[in-house]
């Protein structure tokens, strides 16, 4: 299975950094998991989320600054179906 996992950052030299500094952390989290580069996704914009289900990652860095993050939140949301009060981020 080709697991993507979604981060949502400030900028894509922020997401560059943030998978560097984890993906070993990841994968030696649960060694089974066939994990590499391929399996992390930048969301660069809200359409990335397109014809994926039950979408997971990590929100990094400046990510609150974002001007589109309130459309990436509600898109995972909808995706997840998530309720609006509960918190993710």
């Amino acid at each position: 299975m080709n697991e993507k996992i979604f981060i949502v950052a400030g900028n894509y030299q922020q997401y560059k950094d943030w998978v560097k500094r984890n993906i070993d952390r990841i994968y030696q989290a649960d060694p089974s998991r066939s994990i590499s580069l391929s399996n992390f996704v930048y969301v660069s914009v809200p359409d990335i989320f397109s014809g994926h289900r039950n979408v997971h990652g990590y929100f990094v860095g400046t990510f609150r600054d974002r001007p589109d993050i309130k459309e990436i939140v509600w898109r995972i949301r909808r995706i997840n179906n998530v309720p609006s009060n509960s918190v993710i981020c």
